[in-house]
């Protein structure tokens, strides 16, 4: 019987006898082995004491024995079976498993003391190992994100959810008492349009940059009250406080409890107004003061019993059968035939009122010297002026000169003139002597 021991260290899948050779150390014919690869390639070759550990021998009885080794040492795995793609099977005892790392796994290995660290890259997992708060985006990286459910309040009943893609449906309850709630709804920053139903009344919080209480008014459907107390804040009405707790009195009207401003808004309050834009007063209305009637320049009179002031030169314009015009200014003339140089203290007109003589005026013909005419009170006697004399003109259209000075006359005094001039000829010659003037207010 032949000793087979076989030392190895690394695998060497199977032995089988070769058959009998010499033994080239004895020259004897000794039972020999051959020990090969199962690819048939050998790796050694005599007859020699093979010593083994770890493996199985096997008799195969024809002639043949198999050696299986378990590897270099303990259990050990041919085959990684893996859940998806092919198992991971070793080709050969010197095969050798690579790990690949995913993104967000980092495999680290250590030779020193043989092992394989797995480190997490990603803050999308906790070291729990569930899913960090907010590292998916629901409805986004999800499919059929939901809500688990939706609590209703008081009066709010919710159905649905639970589930993926589910529908929540809240719907309210307008009998449920627990819906009412009473004292004061609090309003604050963060109320903004909130509304509660109060048993006295419906209470709101409006939408102010700080909101505040608000009530809603009691009324049917079509906006009428349908009972009331008295205003939460009182209103004026015609110049008097209300709040709707009594009746109130207006007094005698005024511009603050009339409210009217036009003559149409008047119609109704004055018995004799036809509210056709003209106000019409009562027979003989007594003014305690001045009244102001339209005024301005080239005022508008048109219809028949329009008045207005022309502020353009001081006229007053009214409508009787067409529009008039009423001056201030009143013009006295008189027309003198041959003066001559002699001619002096000529009485001309007497003021029934004080007046101010405001401009003169003298037209001539058929003088070669012309008159110069110099007019002054009876009285003093003082000559008015500026200036003190006019000369008359024969030229048509000679502008009046304006009077600046000495020409206020009392009334019952008389204005007289004196030619100044040696007028010629003495004959066949006129002069047109005019001025103006104005009465003074009494």
């Amino acid at each position: 019987m032949w000793i087979l021991r076989l030392a190895i260290l690394l695998f060497f899948p199977t032995l089988v006898w070769a058959g009998l050779t010499a033994n080239p150390e004895t020259g004897r014919l000794d039972r020999c082995i051959t020990v090969e690869e199962a690819d048939g390639s050998p790796s050694m070759q005599g007859c020699q004491t093979l010593k083994v550990t770890n493996t199985t021998l096997t008799d195969n009885a024809d002639g043949t024995f198999t050696v299986t080794t378990g590897g270099g040492g303990g259990n050990s795995f041919e085959t990684i079976a893996v859940p998806a793609g092919a198992n991971t099977v070793a080709d050969s005892s010197t095969d050798t498993l690579t790990l690949t790392e995913t993104t967000f796994l980092t495999l680290t290995g250590t030779a020193a003391t043989d092992t394989i660290d797995i480190t997490q890259v990603t803050t999308d997992l906790g070291t729990d190992g569930l899913i960090a708060a907010d590292a998916v985006a629901l409805a986004t990286d999800t499919t059929g994100a939901y809500v688990a459910g939706i609590t209703g309040g008081a009066g709010i009943t919710s159905t649905g959810g639970g589930a993926e893609n589910a529908t929540v449906t809240l719907t309210t309850d307008s009998t449920e008492a627990a819906f009412l709630a009473a004292g004061a709804l609090t309003c604050g920053a963060s109320t903004a349009g909130k509304a509660q139903i109060h048993t006295t009344p419906l209470q709101y919080c409006d939408n102010a940059a700080t909101p505040a209480l608000q009530y809603a008014a009691y009324g049917s459907s079509t906006g009428v009250a349908t009972s009331a107390t008295i205003l939460a804040t009182a209103r004026t009405i015609g110049g008097t406080s209300f709040d709707g707790s009594a009746n109130i009195a207006i007094g005698a009207l005024t511009s603050t409890n009339v409210g009217a401003t036009t003559s149409l808004e008047f119609l109704g309050v004055i018995s004799n107004e036809t509210g056709t834009g003209a106000l019409t007063f009562a027979t003989d209305p007594v003014f305690s003061t001045s009244v102001q009637i339209p005024n301005g320049t080239a005022p508008t009179v048109d219809a028949a019993g329009e008045v207005a002031v022309d502020t353009t030169d001081d006229q007053f314009s009214y409508f009787g059968g067409a529009k008039r015009t009423v001056s201030y200014k009143h013009r006295k003339c008189g027309l003198f035939e041959n003066l001559v140089a002699a001619d002096d203290n000529i009485l001309f007109f007497n003021f029934q009122n004080a007046g101010t003589v405001v401009a003169v005026s003298c037209r001539s013909s058929g003088f070669t010297t012309q008159p110069v005419i110099q007019f002054e009170d009876d009285v003093t006697p003082t000559s008015i002026g500026a200036p003190t004399a006019v000369t008359c003109d024969a030229t048509s259209g000679t502008a009046w000169t304006a009077i600046s000075s000495n020409n206020a006359f009392v009334a019952g005094e008389a204005i007289r003139f004196d030619n100044t001039a040696a007028s010629a000829p003495i004959t066949g010659t006129q002069a047109l002597i005019c001025l103006a003037y104005t009465d003074d207010a009494q």
